[in-house]
């Protein structure tokens, strides 16, 4: 009797794609000729934990993606064509039902990989470990959901990464061996930097009408956003952290008819003369004057501005610009830090990201 084993792998490969372009800033061309040899490395990888790979669908829109596609083909993985809308693509519906089929119809089949990483996946991952099929995951070091990495617990997931593209964990950097400096003699970790930046935006929109912002949707929906590898937990406790060095207060809150709540809930507010605060306060002034000037120069579509001409915009103003001056990961975290002068309207399959300008003057 045969008794290899075998799996199934299923790539949601615009998920993968965009947070290459979108998360790690880099260039399309970048990620054409990345892509896919980090795929086969971390099937080759994979192949001796899970076995044989005797089914391989990849999915996205192709209509502008046609070189990864043709290297996908190449290495034997079957393309599936998913057609995208301006508002919606449809690759997690469809790889999810593409991977129940397998879990129903393919009992020789032991593991099944996807290759994604956000909380979309976290309904079909249950339903794979309901029918007693073993599941891996596979995402970006910066975008791998941290509810997802729980529910298939340690082990069952590997990151890719543009330096090591392999799907090894042992390799990666830990978070507490990279930090941004925010003020002279202090520092913070990327994430508590994330979440601090995340908080006083909240608290801009809301010091207006409320003077503070309610801690418990901020972090079940701000922070699920901006720290999307981590846990619930593990969100809570980045918060604490800013709270103990300073950068926020909480307080206790009685219902109220503004706030529209039945029982007493805690809010927080913003320290402005933290001196962290203050720089990262200046950080997005100077940024915002940086933004507002490349909005008046870079070339307009009737559909949007593209986030790629904004960039190269920015840099001609400013040839030593980089995100990480200002805080931000890549440069759409920069450009996703004004909403009140631009915000996303569509998100083209292999293509720019299309911002609407609010305000460039």
């Amino acid at each position: 009797m045969d008794q290899r084993k075998l799996a199934a792998v299923f790539i949601d490969f615009e998920n993968f794609y965009f947070s290459l372009t979108n998360n790690y800033s880099k260039s399309y061309q970048e990620a054409d000729e990345a892509s896919a040899s980090m795929i086969a490395n971390a099937l080759d990888t994979l192949k001796e934990k899970v076995g044989e790979f005797v089914i391989r669908q990849a999915f996205a829109d192709w209509s502008r993606l046609q070189e990864p596609k043709k290297e996908l083909q190449r290495m034997g993985i079957r393309i599936v064509d998913v057609l995208a809308t301006q508002y919606k693509n449809s690759c997690d519906i469809e790889l999810s039902l593409a991977a129940q089929e397998v879990c129903l119809t393919r009992r020789d089949i032991d593991t099944i990989v996807i290759f994604a990483g956000d909380r979309d996946y976290m309904l079909i991952a249950n339903r794979i470990r309901e029918m007693g099929k073993d599941l891996h995951i596979v995402g970006m070091k910066n975008t791998l959901s941290g509810d997802l990495k729980k529910l298939v617990g340690e082990g069952n997931y590997s990151y890719l990464d543009m330096e090591n593209p392999s799907a090894e964990d042992s390799d990666l950097q830990s978070e507490d061996e990279s930090v941004r400096t925010a003020a002279k003699g202090v520092s913070l970790s990327v994430n508590q930097m994330k979440a601090a930046e995340a908080a006083i935006l909240e608290f801009d929109k809301y010091k207006e009408r409320f003077g503070s912002v309610k801690l418990k949707e901020f972090i079940v929906d701000r922070l699920a956003e901006v720290l999307p590898d981590l846990e619930h937990l593990q969100r809570r406790e980045v918060f604490k952290s800013l709270v103990s060095l300073g950068l926020l207060r909480t307080e206790s809150r009685n219902p109220s008819v503004n706030y529209a709540d039945s029982y007493p809930f805690t809010v927080f507010i913003v320290e402005e003369k933290n001196p962290i605060v203050k720089q990262i306060r200046k950080n997005f002034t100077e940024g915002e004057e940086l933004l507002r000037k490349a909005l008046k120069e870079v070339p307009k579509r009737d559909e949007g501005v593209l986030g790629s001409l904004i960039g190269i915009t920015i840099r001609k103003i400013d040839a030593s610009f980089k995100p990480e001056k200002y805080g931000c990961a890549s440069l759409s975290d920069f450009i996703n830090r004004y909403p009140l002068l631009l915000t996303v309207t569509d998100r083209k399959p292999g293509g720019d990201i299309i911002y609407n300008i609010i305000a460039g003057d």
